[in-house]
């Protein structure tokens, strides 16, 4: 096999590529990746004049690559080509090779470098392999995550699914509706931010002026460009208890933020809010929602208490 690598490809090139590929999400298209207003290359290895593998690096203040997973973002790993309906010991042969050229070629360039792999990325034996036999020359660490899926196909109707889910949250859902709580979309990025900030003051947390930057420039980018959307709950008194920006590819719906008043905590609005972002999912005709992690214990509950189901992923550094 011959493979050559291109270190600074066009955003045009990438984006025909990358939403053609099995591991594919919203977080790889170009649009997406401006908006975190971070300094980026896709890097892609060719064969044959076709782009065989890609993948994003993210860059710091002095030109280095990031080596952690920016806030508001996730799977920006390694993506490879679809390889159709090729037979097993075909595809992981010929996935192996791609994958081990592309990792000389980038640790010939870059010292360190971090890579978060979708779900859908099956294979990192190669990641694991590199130096086997020499691994004074440097080895990848690979770090077990978790994310949260809800398969939208097995969602026939909303009374089956609050019969399935776990009973605090179909008890809060009907809380909130009884109590005439409303949804709406809407654009307000600062209504969002502002909400997301009164969730983290709650837990004394501050967040930093660079995060809400990028929060509202992930938001903004998302409603113009129609792969996102924010949807905000009122009570019946007309006041804003909660919002959610959910991002959208052709498969699944990923629910990024989540943001609430906290005086409207006991109210049901969060799970009423959530079901509703979820059968605009199945309406959209998608195949999963995506939580976005479920790697700390009381999100994480939160999460599976809707039914998602944990899906391992991996994020490897050297």
């Amino acid at each position: 096999m011959s493979f050559d690598v291109n270190f600074d490809e066009s955003k045009q090139n990438w984006d025909n590529f990358a939403v053609t590929s099995p591991h594919y999400s919203i977080f790889l298209n170009s649009k997406f990746l401006d908006s975190l207003n971070s300094p980026y290359k896709c890097i892609t290895v060719y064969e044959d004049h076709k782009i065989a593998a890609g993948a994003v690096l993210f860059f710091d203040e002095s030109g280095h690559p990031r080596l952690n997973n920016m806030v508001y973002t996730q799977f920006q790993g390694m993506i490879l080509a679809d390889q159709g309906a090729a037979p097993a010991h075909s595809k992981y042969h010929w996935e192996l090779e791609v994958i081990n050229f592309f990792i000389e070629s980038l640790t010939a360039r870059f010292k360190h470098f971090f890579l978060c792999q979708s779900w859908r990325f099956e294979d990192a034996r190669a990641f694991l392999w590199h130096n086997y036999h020499s691994p004074d020359k440097g080895v990848f660490k690979c770090n077990l995550r978790y994310t949260g899926l809800l398969p939208l196909n097995e969602l026939h109707s909303e009374s089956a699914y609050l019969d399935a889910i776990r009973k605090l949250r179909k008890r809060e859902y009907q809380k909130a509706q009884k109590a005439g709580y409303t949804i709406h979309e809407s654009q307000d990025i600062q209504l969002l931010n502002h909400l997301h900030n009164l969730t983290f003051e709650r837990q004394e947390i501050t967040i930093g002026e660079s995060e809400q930057k990028r929060l509202m420039s992930i938001a903004e980018a998302a409603i113009s460009n129609r792969y996102g959307k924010i949807l905000v709950c009122r009570s019946a008194a007309g006041e804003v208890t909660n919002a959610t920006l959910f991002l959208y590819d052709a498969r699944c719906g990923y629910y990024l933020i989540g943001a609430n008043d906290p005086n409207f905590r006991n109210s049901g609005s969060s799970t009423f809010l959530m079901i509703k972002n979820i059968f605009d999912c199945k309406e959209m005709g998608l195949e999963y929602v995506d939580f976005v992690g479920i790697n700390s214990p009381n999100r994480g509950d939160f999460k599976i208490s809707f039914n998602a189901v944990p899906k391992s992923y991996f994020e490897l550094s050297i």
